[in-house]
């Protein structure tokens, strides 16, 4: 099987075949279909009257033919379905290969539109369809046949297309096409011996866009299109570059509308049954060639049969609709009818067809609901794209908007002679993705009355011997005896109904006839049918057909008569005389020649040939061959007479044929056989035709004969087996023949003896297949048979010996008896090993010794699939289980490692990934840093084979989350002013690496640790915990900022209620009592004090307040950081509580000392030092300034003393609580203390309490302590 399959292949390679697969791989490059236009009806006339027959034989008809056609817009979700039909026999017999044949390919291409786009056309945005092309195409089981080797390969061949079109909306012009396409071949209709052919893609770019049509269609419209073309191909295949397949250049093509009505071609239709209205558009290349046709059919709202023709290829491609589809439609019939639209956007200019550079009005109206309910207040767009003009429209209560537009008076980059220009007017429905398309024609000769006689509007239909030919209306070539039909249209190009007329037309011949042309509205047209025979003896050379419409001028209204005459010019030839001359009566295989080179044009002209060959002899040609020269030398394959029809060709296209016949010898076939010479007596002996065959076989093989021989195959095969018993010696005969009855004998000589036992072979089997490389793996348990030969009586009794490793171990022996012999054996250790087998007989007669190396090779272990753990967070553990697999002698002895990190060579011996950092089948690992981290399991045996896999481990960031805690419980706290209050970060959480390297900062809504005037947004703490005062009644938030090392972060916060302190219920106690003089006198100095005091702290407290509003106020307009400027910000810490409550009462403390003012001295006293002096100072000891203002300095001065009491956080050392602090009272830290100083003097401070709580009167009490007591 397998050598079957590389026999194919080298066919299917073949230099000839090889043309014929580079068409199946790239058809489509040219032939896939383009969707194209889509139409509306107009109103029209008719001519109704017919003219008789005229005695010059002009033909004259009146036609209705006024229709005009125009483009339609397309839906997402649209769909078309299409059977189609690939006819490759011309394209086979172009390919030369003698005996192929290919099916007509055949299957459904389905379209569909995707969706509406923008592409960037000459700079401006422009709306397109995207339209999905996909189709499955097949030649059938037993459809394609290939030739190999004097006979054939025979199977399916199939083609598969996957494509996207761009055509802009307005005129349905293509932008470009990208497809892929995957051609496969099965031989024997087999799938599992398909051969891929080629798997191509392809990119073909239009500049201009390509414009197939030129809206509005009329009857007889005539335009050409240039563009260029660029194709670029990628892919792969086995039997052609793709590199070299690229390609550019300038096509033009000439498109005509030449018939109307229902499809038909030949007697063959279509199964869609709507279309009784299609327009049937004939195409040219640049050549004159015919390019095919295409039948639009409005009900469709695209064409409904589609065929491409290239006859240099010798291909047709045939696209029938079956089905139509359209989305959002009542009333739809697949098969026959589009049904009505539910939801409509139109565009309706006021006019469609104006001079260049008009000012044109337009509507653009949208409904749904079947057109019941107008779309009210929506926003359209109106697109006159070719001129860049992009308006908003929205509708009114009635669905409809107006605008106006300037047209311009740029062209269509189509070629015509009516009009300057014709483009697509577009209303857009951005959110909905509708359109709707009108065309508007821009015409320079727009009058009242123009009727004018289209001569490029023209169809000329050829019948040569019932061929009947479309023919290019620019290069008209007949013959005599030629029966032509002409199309006439005479059109009014006004924009008024145009009077009754009459149209005369004048044959070559001189006679000319009249016939009645009726009103026609603008644009409206009417076609005369005229038919003229070219007459026998019409001569050589050009001739014309004139027609002119109101050749009287009846019409005075009519303001161009320039245009009323019109010329039909054609060249009378004749057809080439082919003049054959046969060299023939050769033998098979040698080139006969058959010289048309006499062949000649009589009208004047160089002349080409075709050469077609039949080659099976069943009357149709196999093989088309070009000449230039019109000669052709061929070979035969078979024998016989070989028919030829030559084809010769004028500048004009006209075609001379000859047939002839080829005469061809026959050649004997040749035999040889191949036997022993000599044989031991009763043994079987075979004779082989081992080299046989005819060179000129075609139909049938050399068959073999023994007539004098009893074989045992049968006297009719190439081999024949019987025995001889005597010792003796033998003729045998063979006789060959061929399929001609040609025949070829020969004898073979043997002789028969009696001889010792003979080993006639030896061989190894591997799972029951026969090995020729005598190479297996290790523990691989394999057959080593022999087999021998003796007479009967000897043959049952032959012993074999054998040593499987007689170099390793000679003593080790295995022996069977019988005709043959079969052990099983295998190697556990790699390298060369020497196998032994003697052969002897009942009486120890050795028939021969037989040596043989065989080599065993080490299997490399294999690593099963290993499957990655889902994505961890970073300190995530997670586990791998790793296995391999080996041969049973080497799994013991692997070596299973993982490799963590494959950047890293930690065993320093040069390669990366191959390192040991755990040894085992189970990894259990965790990653700090997020990322994807490649891990390589890998095993390694006894030999240093290795297999390997790596895993990608994903490791994601976890982000943190912001905790706060404090002495206090709830997320809402209430204290009173002067207190202060310790937060703690320290339950936020993160992964562990993450967690030790958390950046925490702290904002206080009550606290500006920038001094900026605004309280928010601050970096007022940089620390896993803050302890801030509150000085002041209110309500302060306390957030806090976490951010790990990969820039996530969290907050959170918490609020502070701060309430004012209310009186010393001492001091109105003291008062109460009234014991003593001194007492007495205390509390007049008391009393006049306290006036003193809340009189200078009303002030500072009311200018205190306006300063926090206007911060305040300021906050608000501003907008929290982002995370970088977070990351980067920097800033002082919070003010102390003390310092805030001394701002704003009017006490004078003493001079900065060389340690901030709020750290406890070494022996502390019952009460902070934070208490003011006797005499307080001007200033309070916040900031010192060189000179004191009056107001207390909550920013240092200029010249800060040495250690200001404000310090940086970044210079504030983070102290965690200790688990043995003590605890806080629950109004909260001492007025001024921070946590550093509760930790230290926290319990003093309680003890010191406890005893002024137990002392029973206060009257003891000094001054100082009495103003302690108030607590300010």
């Amino acid at each position: 099987m397998l050598k079957e399959q590389n026999r194919l292949r080298e066919v299917m390679a073949s230099s000839k075949l090889r043309t014929l697969l580079v068409f199946f791989v790239l058809f489509s490059m040219t032939a896939m279909p383009i969707v194209s236009t889509q139409y509306v009806v107009n109103t029209h006339y008719n001519i109704s009257e017919e003219l008789a027959e005229s005695k010059n034989e002009i033909q004259l008809f009146s036609q209705r033919n006024i229709q005009q056609i125009d483009i339609s817009p397309w839906r997402i979700s649209d769909k078309w379905a299409y059977d189609t039909v690939f006819d490759v026999a011309g394209l086979i017999a172009d390919a030369n290969l003698t005996g192929a044949s290919v099916n007509s390919l055949t299957g459904d291409t389905d379209f569909e539109v995707q969706d509406i786009i923008f592409l960037d056309i000459n700079g401006t945005q422009t709306l397109v369809y995207e339209l999905k092309i996909e189709g499955d195409f097949t030649s059938g089981n037993n459809g394609a046949t290939f030739p190999n080797d004097g006979s054939t390969v025979t199977g399916r061949l199939d083609v598969e297309y996957l494509g996207h079109d761009y055509v802009r909306v307005s005129d349905l012009a293509t932008v470009r096409n990208e497809f892929e396409v995957e051609v496969t071949f099965a031989p024997y209709n087999l799938g599992f011996f398909s051969q891929d052919l080629g798997d191509i893609q392809v990119n073909n770019t239009y500049w201009p866009p390509r414009e197939d049509y030129d809206f509005p269609l009329m009857m007889g419209d005539t335009w050409n299109a240039t563009y260029y073309t660029e194709t670029e191909v990628t892919g792969v295949s086995d039997y052609f570059d793709v590199s070299g397949l690229d390609s550019n250049g300038t096509d033009t093509t000439l498109y005509q509308v030449t018939h109307q009505g229902t499809p038909t071609e030949d007697g063959s239709g279509i199964t869609y049954s709507g279309c009784n209205d299609a327009m049937k558009i004939s195409t040219w290349n640049s050549a004159g060639e015919p390019g095919g046709f295409k039948w639009y059919c409005p009900n469709s709202r695209s064409y409904a049969w589609n065929s491409f023709q290239d006859q240099s290829l010798g291909l047709q491609i045939d696209w029938k609709l079956k089905s139509y589809n359209p989305t959002d439609s009542q009333g739809v019939s697949a098969s026959s009818s589009p049904g009505i639209r539910q939801t409509v956007v139109e565009s309706i200019p006021q006019f469609d067809r104006v001079r260049p550079d008009t000012i044109l009005g337009t509507w653009g109206n949208y409904s749904s609901n079947l057109g019941q309910n107008p779309q009210i207040n929506t926003n359209l767009q109106l697109r006159w794209e070719h001129e860049g003009i992009i308006q908003s429209l929205t509708t009114a209560s009635n669905g409809s908007s107006w605008t106006t537009i300037d047209v311009g008076h740029s062209d269509d980059n189509t070629t015509v002679n009516d009009d300057e220009g014709s483009h697509g007017l577009i209303i857009w429905d951005p959110v909905a993705k509708i359109v709707g398309v009108k065309t508007v024609v821009l015409d320079p000769l727009v009058t009242a009355i123009d009727l004018i006689a289209k001569q490029d509007g023209v169809i000329v239909q050829r019948n040569r011997s019932g061929v009947i030919t479309n023919l290019n209306p620019d290069t008209i070539t007949v013959l005599p005896g030629d029966s032509l039909q002409f199309w006439l249209i005479t059109q009014n190009r006004g924009t008024q109904v145009s009077p009754a007329t009459q149209m005369e037309v004048s044959t070559p011949d001189g006679s000319s006839n009249q016939t009645n042309v009726p009103p026609l509205p603008p644009l409206g047209q009417a076609t005369i049918t005229t038919n003229w025979t070219v007459p026998a003896e019409q001569p050589i050379g050009n001739i014309t057909l004139t027609f002119e419409v109101d050749p009287d001028e009846l019409v005075t209204e009519d303001a161009n008569r320039s245009n009323n005459l019109a010329q039909i010019s054609m060249f009378v030839g004749r057809a080439p005389i082919v003049s054959v001359t046969v060299y023939d009566e050769v033998y098979t295989h040698a080139n006969a020649t058959i010289n048309a080179s006499a062949s000649y044009d009589p009208d004047g002209g160089e002349v080409e040939c075709d050469f077609a060959i039949d080659e099976d002899k069943d009357g149709i040609f196999d093989v088309m061959v070009f000449s230039e020269n019109c000669t052709l030398e061929w070979a035969w394959i078979d024998d016989g007479e070989q028919m030829v029809w030559i084809y010769a060709y004028d500048m004009e296209g006209d075609v001379g044929l000859e047939q002839v016949n080829v005469t061809i010898l026959n050649q004997v076939p040749w035999i040889s056989l191949s036997g022993p010479e000599s044989v031991p007596a009763d043994s079987e002996i075979t004779i082989t035709a081992d080299d046989y065959g005819d060179n000129d076989s075609y139909v049938e093989p050399v068959s073999i004969s023994w007539p004098n021989s009893m074989c045992e195959e049968g006297v009719t095969q190439p081999t024949c087996t019987f025995s001889v018993f005597e010792e003796t010696n033998i003729s045998v005969l063979a006789i060959a023949t061929d399929e001609d009855g040609a025949t070829t004998s020969t004898t073979f000589q043997i002789g028969i003896t009696n001889m010792p036992p003979i080993l006639e072979s030896v061989e190894l089997w591997i799972d029951g297949v026969m090995s020729d490389n005598w190479t297996v793996m290790e523990d691989q348990v394999v057959e080593l048979r022999a087999t021998g030969n003796d007479t009967s009586l000897d043959l049952p009794l032959l012993v074999y010996d054998w040593h499987t490793d007689i170099d390793l171990f000679p003593e080790m022996s295995i022996a069977t008896s019988g005709e043959n012999s079969i052990i099983e054996t295998s190697w556990n250790t790699s390298g060369t090993h020497r196998i032994q087998v003697e052969l002897f007989d009942d009486d120890g007669v050795s028939g021969g010794l037989y040596n043989h190396t065989i080599n065993v090779t080490n299997i490399r272990p294999t690593i099963p699939e290993i499957f990655p753990p889902l994505d961890v967070y970073e300190d995530q553990e997670f586990s791998l289980l790793g296995s391999a697999i080996d041969s049973a002698s080497d799994t013991e002895s692997l070596v299973l490692c993982w490799d963590i990190d494959v950047e890293e060579n930690s065993d320093g011996n040069g390669t990366s990934w191959d390192d040991c950092d755990v040894e085992g089948t189970v990894l259990t690992y965790s990653f700090v840093i997020r990322g994807v981290h490649v891990i390589t399991f890998h095993a390694t045996d006894d030999d240093g084979a290795s297999g390997w896999q790596n895993i990608s481990v994903t490791t994601i960031n976890k982000a943190p989350t912001a905790s706060i805690t404090s002495s206090f419980e709830g997320d809402s706290i209430s204290i009173e002013e002067g207190g202060s209050i310790t937060f703690y970060g320290n339950e936020s959480d993160d992964t562990l690496f993450d967690q030790a390297n958390l950046w925490m900062w702290w904002d206080s809504t009550c606290h500006d640790g920038d001094s900026d005037g605004i309280l928010v947004d601050d970096i007022d703490e940089e620390a896993s915990f803050a302890t801030f005062a509150f000085a002041s009644p209110g309500i302060c938030t306390i957030t806090l900022h976490v951010e790990d090392d990969d820039g996530e972060s969290d907050s959170t916060s918490m609020t502070v209620e701060v309430t004012e302190k209310p009186l010393s219920s001492a001091l109105l106690s003291n008062i109460a009592s009234g014991k003593g003089i001194i007492i007495g006198l205390g509390i007049v100095f008391a009393a006049l004090l306290l006036v003193f005091v809340i009189t200078r702290r009303k002030q500072d407290y009311s200018e205190s307040i306006t300063l926090q509003q206007s911060n305040q106020s300021k906050a608000w307009d501003l907008q929290a950081p982002s995370q970088g400027i977070l990351s980067h910000a920097s800033g002082a810490a919070p003010m102390d509580s003390y310092e805030r409550e001394l701002n704003s009462i009017d006490y004078q403390s003493p001079p900065p000392t060389a340690q901030p003012t709020y750290q406890p001295a070494a022996q502390p006293v019952a009460q902070p030092t934070y208490q003011p002096a006797a005499q307080p100072v001007a200033q309070p000891a916040v900031v010192p300034a060189q000179q004191p203002a009056a107001q207390p300095a909550v920013v240092p001065a200029q010249q800060p003393a040495a250690q200001p009491v404000v310090i940086p956080t970044s210079h504030v050392p983070a102290f965690p609580p200790p688990a043995s602090a003590p605890p806080i009272p629950a109004q909260g830290l001492p007025p001024g203390w921070s946590q550093e100083q509760w930790l230290i003097y926290g319990e003093k401070w309680l003890e010191e309490q406890n005893k002024i709580a137990s002392t029973p009167s206060r009257a003891g009490k000094d001054m100082s302590e009495l103003l302690d007591d108030l607590d300010f």
